[in-house]
């Protein structure tokens, strides 16, 4: 809800005393009559809230001139700009998550519109990742299944040559004895 308002302060009662912050929380008002003025939808202006607000990016703009009082989310300032680099949403307060460009990042909804930096997923990219890489863990399974069946596929070599070699031995040694 938008408005505009006044605070009343009392501190006229003996019972009621207003603490260092100057607000007072017992102040009453007894008003006779009580008028309000507004549009029933933001975005307009005008004694019949039928012209629309000067600057689109205004959300609520004063009732008799058209001022603007408040930006849409994605803007700010009493030009309704554009958010600032990594900032975005209502009046621009909030902070974008780990895009992987924040130039990328959107002004008016924050999401990462280039995806998130190495761990960090979401739409926001906020949220920090428990887990390592897929790929990476993927890199390393095979490389160490390579260099296992390396390994074995080296020792088979080495078996099959050591028994090549014997049998070749002993048919050397039958065929000197044989002679």
């Amino acid at each position: 809800m938008h408005g505009q308002y006044v605070i009343y302060y009392n501190e006229r009662l003996s019972w009621t005393s207003c603490p260092n912050t100057s607000r007072c929380h017992y102040a009453y008002n007894d008003l006779c009559e009580l008028e309000v003025y507004g549009c029933p939808f933001p975005g307009v202006y005008g004694v019949s809230c039928s012209i629309p607000c000067p600057d689109p990016n205004c959300r609520y703009c004063h009732i008799e001139t058209g001022t603007c009082q408040g930006c849409k989310p994605g803007y700010q300032g009493h030009r309704c700009e554009e958010c600032e680099f990594a900032t975005y949403g209502d009046q621009c307060k909030e902070t974008c998550g780990q895009c992987q460009d924040l130039t990328k990042c959107h002004y008016k909804n924050g999401t990462c519109l280039t995806g998130c930096k190495a761990g960090y997923h979401g739409v926001l990219c906020k949220t920090l990742s428990n887990r390592v890489d897929s790929c990476t863990d993927q890199l390393g399974f095979y490389i160490t299944l390579g260099l296992l069946c390396g390994c074995l596929l080296l020792n088979g070599f080495c078996i099959a040559y050591i028994v090549i070699l014997r049998q070749s031995g002993s048919q050397r040694s039958q065929k000197n004895q044989s002679e």
